[in-house]
C-alpha cells in the first residue's frame, strides 16, 4: 500500500505545485528606445562612479554606482514595477547592475549599455 501511495505522488513531486513564474530579464534598448521609456516614467540610472558622472552624464540621469546599486535601489524605486534604465562608460557595468536589479526583485530592467549609444 505505501509503495502505491508513493507511486501515486511522484508525478506531483517531479511537476511541482503552483503556477510557473515567468523568468525575467533585462532588455537590451537603444537610444530612441530609451527616449520613449523616459516619456513613460522610466527612471534613468548612470552605474558609473560618482567621479565619472560628474564629468558628464546622459540628461535626467540619477548616479547609483553598479558597486551599491543592490544596497540603495530600495530607497531610490520602491516600486518593482518601474521601468529602470541603467547605463555606464561602455556596457559592462550596466549589464551587472541591470541583473543585480532582477536579483532585487525588479521586473522592468532595461540596458542602455554604453553612454556613448546617445551622445550626441
Amino acid at each position: 500500500m505505501k509503495k502505491l501511495v508513493l507511486l501515486f505522488c511522484i508525478p506531483f513531486m517531479i511537476c511541482g505545485c503552483g503556477e510557473k513564474q515567468e523568468e525575467v530579464k533585462v532588455q537590451n534598448i537603444t537610444c530612441s528606445e530609451k527616449e520613449e521609456l523616459m516619456d513613460d516614467g522610466a527612471v534613468l540610472i548612470d552605474v558609473r562612479t560618482e567621479t565619472e558622472f560628474n564629468e558628464g552624464h546622459l540628461d535626467d540621469a540619477l548616479n547609483i554606482s553598479v558597486e551599491t546599486i543592490a544596497m540603495t535601489i530600495e530607497d531610490k524605486v520602491v516600486d518593482k514595477a518601474t521601468k529602470i534604465i541603467v547605463y555606464c562608460r561602455s556596457g559592462n557595468r550596466s549589464a551587472t547592475a541591470a541583473n543585480a536589479l532582477i536579483n532585487k526583485g525588479y521586473t522592468n530592467v532595461y540596458d542602455l549599455g554604453g553612454m556613448s549609444n546617445c551622445q550626441k
